[in-house]
């Protein structure tokens, strides 16, 4: 029994060893992006602005839109899309009613907001003439319902 002695300290402390060095590895590892899903989406960005108010003249006019706040400048947007085919047809509706619109990749977690997006490409990719900005419009609501009040203090788009 004496000469297992020895044996079973060794193989207590390596086991221990290794187990802290297990956990360490693990230690720093960021859970979040495993199991973060997410979506790019297409946004129809009308413009970047350095106050609100001066935005908020300059789209009086639209129904919808939805900005948010980069480093002290206001960026507006009207659209949003899965498919980059109608993220030009968006582009191409606004610009022809003297919008100048450029198209910026952004990434949304909300899978019901997501989901609801699918069903309006569908009616986009048929869709013409106002029809278009009425798309873009509930699209608009949509997002600031489900998604911008979701994230209110996450620094999200807002309206």
């Amino acid at each position: 029994m004496k000469k297992y002695i020895g044996s079973i300290i060794l193989s207590l402390f390596f086991g221990v060893y290794l187990g802290m060095f297990v956990i360490k590895q693990y230690k720093n590892f960021d859970v979040s992006s495993v199991f973060n899903y997410y979506d790019t989406l297409y946004f129809a960005s009308i413009g970047n602005y350095n106050d609100i108010d001066s935005m908020k003249n300059e789209l009086a006019d639209l129904p919808s839109y939805i900005y948010e706040t980069i480093d002290d400048k206001y960026y507006a947007y009207v659209g949003i899309t899965k498919k980059i085919e109608n993220a030009n047809k968006i582009k191409e509706y606004f610009n022809s009613a003297g919008y100048d619109i450029n198209i910026k990749e952004n990434k949304v977690t909300n899978g019901v907001f997501v989901s609801i997006v699918n069903q309006y490409d569908l009616i986009l990719n048929d869709a013409e003439g106002e029809a278009i900005g009425d798309i873009c419009s509930q699209v608009i609501n949509s997002y600031e319902e489900l998604v911008v009040n979701e994230n209110k203090d996450e620094g999200h788009p807002e309206k």
